[in-house]
C-alpha cells in the first residue's frame, strides 16, 4: 500500500551553483503501508543526493528509497475558454470598427464628389464677381468636413491596428496552451517495513540552478571618519520550487567536487596523419539515493523551537560561522526566495570600520583630488568575498567598485570619489629650446609649478603624482634636473610627493626636466 506524505521545505543552504533542500513532513501509519510517496519534486533535483531519515513513536524501518520521473498534462480547458472568449469579444469590436470606418469613408466620398461637381459652377460665379463671400464660406465648409472625416478614418484605422495586435497576442497564448508539453516532476518513493505509529520524515537533497553572490554597501562618514560596511547577498534560483519562510543559509563550500583529487589521464600526441580523437573517460556518479537502511527509528520527541524574541525594528543580520576556509551565513527562518530567476537581497552583517584616509591627485590628468580610504578587516572579522560594492560618502552615491577577497587581518582600499576640499593648480612655467647644441644634442627644458591648497578644517594627507616622458630610443634622453620638495624619479618617469597639509595650508611644488635628442630628428609624443 502506498501513502502520500505532504512535506514542506523548512531549510535551504545555497552554494555557488546549487542548493541543499531540507523537507519535513509527518504521516500517521496504520501498519499496512509499504511505500511512502513524496510527490512533486523539481526536475533540477540531483537524484544521487537524496537522503532520508526520520523519527517515530514506534520502531519503523526504512528499507530503501528511489526517484521516479512522472509526466502529467495539466488541464488547460478553463484558460483556453477564457482566452477564446476574449478573442470573440475583440473580434466583435473589430467588426464595429469596420462598420464605423465604412460609414465615415462614405461621407468622405460624398464630400469629394460634391466639391468636384460644384467647382466649375463656382469658378464662373467668381469670374462674374457674384456671391464671392458665399463661395468662400462653402469652400471653408467643405474643407472642415473633409478634415473631420479624414481624421476619423485615421483614428478608426489606428484603433483597428491596436485591436488586431491584442487579438494576435491572445491567439499566440492560445497556441501555446494547445501545444503545451507534459509537466515533468520527480516523485520520491520510500520503502518501509509495515508498522503503525506517527512518523516524522526528513528528506535532504540538492538541486541545480541556484546561486548567491556577495554585494556590499560602503557608507563613509567624513565627520566621524568611520566606514559602515553592509555585507549583503543576492540570492536567485530557478529550481522549480519556491522557498517560503525557510531557514536560509548561504555557504562558500563547494559540494560535489569530490573528496579525492582528480586522476590524470595520459596526454598523447601524434603526427597529423595519425591523429585520432581521444575520448577522455568521465567519472560517473552512481545513481543511488542513501538513507539509514534497516535502521530502527526509535521514538523521539524533537525539541520545540525556541520562541522568537521581540526586537526593535532593524535590519536582520546573519549568524556567521567558520570551518577552515568555509564560511556559512545563517539568515534565519523567515526567508522567501521564489523560483523566478530574479536577485533577492538579504543582509549578512553590518559593521563599522575605522579608516585611514588620504587624497590622491594626478594634476596632469585632472585638476582635483580623490579621497581614498584604507580599511583593515579585524582579525576577529568575517572574510569578505569578491563582489560589487556600492560606495556612498555622507549618504551621497559616489560610484561602484569591485571588492577583492579580504581575509581577517588584511587591508583593502576603497575610493570615495572627488574631494573638492583640496584645490590644485598646475602651470607650465618654462618651455625653452637651447640655441646651442650641447654635446651634439638639442635640449629642451620644461618647468612646472603646482599649487595645492587645503581648504578643509582638518589636516589632509596627499599623494600627488606627476610623470616625465619615457624614452623609447637610446638617442633620446630625459632627465629630472630640479624638484622642490626634492624627490627621485621613479619607474616609467613617475614623480611621487607625499604631503602632509595642515588646515588652510598652501603648498607649492616645482620641478624641471630636460629632453635631449639629435638635432636632425623630430621627437614624437612631446606635445606640450
Amino acid at each position: 500500500m502506498q501513502t502520500t506524505i505532504d512535506t514542506q521545505i523548512t531549510a535551504v543552504t545555497v552554494y555557488s551553483r546549487q542548493a541543499q533542500i531540507t523537507r519535513q513532513g509527518t504521516v500517521e501509519l496504520t501498519g499496512s503501508e509499504q511505500e511512502l510517496i513524496i510527490p512533486d519534486l523539481p526536475m533540477t533535483l540531483q537524484t544521487d543526493s537524496v537522503r532520508v531519515s526520520g523519527s517515530s513513536t514506534q520502531a519503523v524501518q526504512l528499507l530503501g528509497v528511489r526517484t521516479e520521473s512522472v509526466a502529467t498534462l495539466e488541464s488547460t480547458e478553463p484558460e483556453v475558454a477564457r482566452i477564446e472568449a476574449q478573442i470573440k469579444k475583440l473580434q466583435r469590436q473589430q467588426r464595429r470598427y469596420q462598420d464605423q470606418l465604412a460609414a465615415v469613408k462614405l461621407k468622405l466620398q460624398a464630400v469629394e464628389a460634391l466639391s468636384a461637381q460644384a467647382i466649375p459652377t463656382l469658378s464662373k460665379q467668381i469670374v462674374k464677381q457674384q456671391t464671392l463671400n458665399e463661395t468662400h464660406a462653402l469652400f471653408e465648409f467643405w474643407g472642415e468636413q473633409y478634415e473631420t472625416y479624414s481624421d476619423a478614418v485615421t483614428r478608426i484605422e489606428g484603433q483597428q491596428e491596436n485591436l488586431q495586435q491584442q487579438i494576435q497576442l491572445l491567439e499566440d497564448q492560445l497556441l501555446k496552451l494547445q501545444t503545451r508539453r507534459p509537466h515533468e516532476r520527480y516523485h520520491l518513493v520510500v520503502k518501509i517495513a509495515a508498522a503503525a505509529g506517527s512518523l516524522d520524515l526528513e528528506i535532504i537533497y540538492r538541486v541545480n540552478q541556484a546561486q548567491w553572490r556577495p554585494l556590499y554597501d560602503l557608507q563613509f562618514n567624513t565627520e566621524t571618519g568611520v566606514l559602515g560596511l553592509s555585507y549583503l547577498a543576492e540570492v536567485e534560483q530557478t529550481t522549480g520550487e519556491s522557498w517560503e519562510a525557510v531557514d536560509l543559509t548561504l555557504s562558500t563550500a563547494k559540494p560535489g567536487l569530490g573528496s579525492l583529487p582528480p586522476k590524470l589521464e595520459p596526454w598523447y600526441i601524434n603526427l597529423p596523419q595519425q591523429v585520432e580523437m581521444l575520448k577522455r573517460r568521465k567519472s560517473t556518479a552512481p545513481m543511488a539515493a542513501a538513507l539509514e537502511v534497516g535502521a530502527d527509528l526509535k521514538a523521539a520527541s524533537p525539541a520545540p523551537p525556541s520562541p522568537a524574541s521581540k526586537k526593535k525594528a532593524q535590519v536582520t543580520t546573519a549568524d556567521i560561522s567558520k570551518s577552515g576556509t568555509v564560511v556559512s551565513f545563517s539568515i534565519g527562518g523567515n526567508s522567501d526566495i521564489p523560483s523566478d530567476g530574479n536577485p533577492h537581497t538579504v543582509t549578512l552583517s553590518n559593521q563599522d570600520y575605522p579608516v585611514d584616509c588620504q587624497h590622491i591627485a594626478m594634476p596632469s590628468r585632472v585638476s582635483f583630488a580623490y579621497l581614498q580610504a584604507t580599511v583593515k578587516n579585524p582579525t576577529d572579522g568575517v572574510t569578505l568575498l569578491p563582489g560589487k560594492a556600492n560606495i556612498f560618502r555622507d549618504r551621497m552615491f559616489v560610484g561602484t567598485a569591485q571588492l577583492d577577497h579580504t581575509a581577517p587581518g588584511q587591508e583593502f582600499k576603497t575610493d570615495l570619489g572627488i574631494d573638492e576640499g583640496l584645490g590644485i593648480e598646475r602651470e607650465l612655467t618654462e618651455r625653452q629650446v637651447d640655441k646651442k647644441l650641447i654635446g651634439g644634442q638639442r635640449r629642451i627644458t620644461f618647468a612646472y609649478r603646482l599649487i595645492v591648497t587645503n581648504f578643509l578644517e582638518q589636516a589632509a594627507q596627499l599623494q600627488l603624482t606627476e610623470q616625465l616622458p619615457v624614452s623609447r630610443d637610446e638617442r633620446l634622453k630625459v632627465r629630472l634636473t630640479q624638484s622642490q620638495p626634492r624627490i627621485e624619479c621613479g619607474e616609467l618617469g613617475q614623480l611621487d610627493w607625499t604631503l602632509a597639509l595642515a588646515p588652510q595650508q598652501r603648498q607649492v611644488i616645482e620641478y624641471h626636466f630636460t629632453v635631449e635628442y639629435p638635432p636632425t630628428e623630430t621627437v614624437q609624443g612631446l606635445d606640450i
